[in-house]
């Protein structure tokens, strides 16, 4: 194992487990070779990470959701809330000297709350996630699609193919599918990566 998130800074009131999320980082010493990180969704909980970048990898995302109904049941938001909110995340991770290499799109080609996901919708969404890249000058290295396991194994796969495709040539390489709680799809995009 080579990559461990080891704590979530996230607020106590909410997700009181992580209450003590500090301690966690602080209790325990770093293996050489393992890169440790943490969760965070806002600039409190980035500050509370960078308090231990010698223990931690402290790297952003620009993180982005398909469904709006995922959206908002979970973040509290709509879709264009998100994006002005990963606008501003994006320009604070930047300005705090922490590099922004990913964009993730969550519930694409699927959400328990609103079932199946377009392809052309999952691509909408990327593009706005680097349209928020471009304008930040954050440098995206992967595109990392997220889908809920729903026992569709086969139209996630094709759907998350179908969306490398569409990303275009440049993007086509640096896609990484993931499909929770299944197994790997034999349908990959040439040069993409399932995980």
């Amino acid at each position: 194992m080579h990559h461990i998130q080891a704590a979530s800074f996230v607020s106590p009131r909410i997700v009181p487990g992580w209450a003590d999320a500090e301690d966690v980082v602080a209790g325990f010493t770093p293996r050489e070779g393992v890169h440790y990180i943490a969760l965070w969704f806002n600039a409190n909980g980035l500050n509370r990470a960078l308090v231990f970048r010698n223990k931690l990898t402290v790297s952003g995302s620009i993180a982005l959701t398909a469904s709006e109904a995922f959206t908002k049941k979970n973040l509290h938001r709509s879709h264009a809330e998100n994006v002005e909110a990963m606008k501003k995340q994006t320009a604070l991770h930047l300005e705090n000297n922490v590099e922004v290499r990913r964009i993730g799109v969550m519930a694409a080609f699927g959400c328990n709350y609103q079932g199946d996901i377009a392809p052309a919708h999952v691509v909408s969404t990327l593009e706005d996630g680097l349209a928020i890249a471009e304008e930040a000058g954050a440098d995206i290295k992967y595109l990392c699609w997220l889908t809920r396991w729903d026992g569709r194994r086969r139209c996630a796969s094709s759907a998350c193919w179908a969306t490398c495709a569409a990303a275009g040539p440049k993007w086509r390489s640096h896609c990484i599918c993931t499909i929770r709680a299944g197994s790997r799809s034999p349908m990959r995009m040439p040069g993409s990566r399932w995980v």
